[in-house]
């Protein structure tokens, strides 16, 4: 019989309102031929739902993932995720937030742990509440809900490895962010990698192997 593989669950960007998971099939494959199990996913989109409501999302392909790992020969206990832009924001939260009854909604296997064993992050917003109170106001978000969807917020000594890359010409989400993230979970002295892509802007990842080849190194080291 042959061992549990790990697998990667990967989240799209798109800022909540656009893109299917089929934009990181590419990544999956990718992950797939380094001998890893991946899993693409949708969210529903704002403004439908809320983001709370996506990050729920996110939540119950976790918990998906794990009730279903014997199934697909996956080892539940070796779960990755990876997203780019709102899609890092989502994986982060899953970094930070494993099992916050608040944001697990009620997307099915109910009990079932949300909690991840890795994360990286492609230009990853930190939401960092008293330098970033402009991306709460866009959204509608009460000072608490910002909280609660911040992961700078929630970071802890529980929470995940962490690799962030982040293209330093970055205009959409600035890389202070990721340097956010980076000193926070140093704080905690949790497990954090921090690389910075010269002369590149929020679409780094696009049309190239070189995130998506870091990205496998991280989750085969930690995996």
């Amino acid at each position: 019989v042959a061992e549990p593989m790990p697998v990667v669950v990967c989240i799209h960007g798109g800022a909540y309102v656009v893109n299917r998971r089929i934009w990181f099939e590419p990544f999956a494959r990718y992950l797939a031929s380094k001998g890893m199990a991946a899993v693409s996913i949708d969210y529903r989109k704002i403004p439908a739902v809320t983001i709370r409501e996506c990050i729920n999302d996110s939540k119950a392909a976790v918990r998906w993932v794990r009730a279903n790992a014997s199934e697909y020969g996956i080892d539940p206990n070796r779960i990755g995720a990876l997203g780019a832009s709102a899609g890092a924001h989502a994986v982060a939260l899953l970094a930070t937030t494993a099992n916050v009854p608040e944001l697990e909604g009620d997307g099915g296997n109910a009990g079932v742990s949300s909690g991840i064993q890795a994360v990286v992050g492609f230009a990853t917003p930190a939401i960092k509440l008293d330098d970033d109170t402009q991306s709460a106001k866009r959204h509608g978000l009460s000072q608490e809900e910002a909280r609660l969807l911040s992961p700078y917020e929630n970071v802890s000594a529980n929470s995940a490895p962490l690799f962030l890359i982040h293209g330093l010409e970055d205009e959409a989400v600035e890389p202070q962010n990721s340097q956010y993230l980076y000193d926070r979970y140093m704080d905690f002295g949790v497990q954090v990698e921090l690389e910075w892509v010269p002369n590149e802007g929020h679409g780094f990842y696009e049309g190239t192997d070189m995130a998506i080849k870091r990205a496998a190194d991280f989750f085969l080291q930690q995996l």
